[in-house]
């Protein structure tokens, strides 16, 4: 599971003794493996939380439970995209699969291609906030798109926009 805090804090916890605070600029990743209890809630009592949720099947059984957060500076991602989840051995934070994600802020009128990391992959793109096109299709605020079978896509920001890409084996 990747957890990306949108707004707000979540407080984890974990039966392997992992304990902290996930906050808007962290993306946690946690795989089960052959097992671990896990809760996520709220980290403030007066502030909302808005966060994602992701899963992403493992290419493979019985791994090693595991715990890991990084935090990523947002000017990092301005006009660029951040790659935050990668496999194992991307060098970044690290999950079994062949799968990537990535975010970037685009300012109204720029164009930024997302290029596929690997072929036969597909991508789900979800727009936090902003409005944006992608290729033909018009996206607005918590709009998400499909696409397979290209290797580059052309996203051009509308309005500011916050996206997020998920890159996943489709096969």
């Amino acid at each position: 599971t990747i957890s990306i805090p949108i707004k707000g804090a979540l407080a984890h916890k974990d039966s392997h003794g992992h304990e902290g605070i996930v906050r808007d600029k962290d993306v946690q990743v946690m795989s089960a493996g052959y097992g671990v209890e896990h809760s996520e809630y709220n980290g403030s009592k007066t502030e909302e939380a808005h966060f994602l949720l992701i899963w992403i099947f493992p290419n493979r059984k019985e791994v090693e439970p595991r715990h890991a957060m990084q935090s990523y500076d947002p000017a990092a991602r301005s006009g660029q995209w951040q790659l935050q989840v990668g496999p194992m051995g991307s060098g970044v934070l690290e999950i079994h699969q062949d799968a990537y994600i990535s975010r970037a802020t685009i300012k109204a009128g720029q164009r930024l291609p997302y290029q596929w990391h690997k072929p036969g992959n597909g991508v789900y793109l979800f727009l936090i906030e902003g409005s944006l096109k992608v290729g033909d299709h018009a996206q607005k605020r918590r709009d998400a798109l499909g696409i397979e079978d290209v290797v580059v896509a052309d996203v051009e920001a509308l309005a500011e926009a916050d996206v997020l890409v998920l890159e996943v084996p489709m096969r």
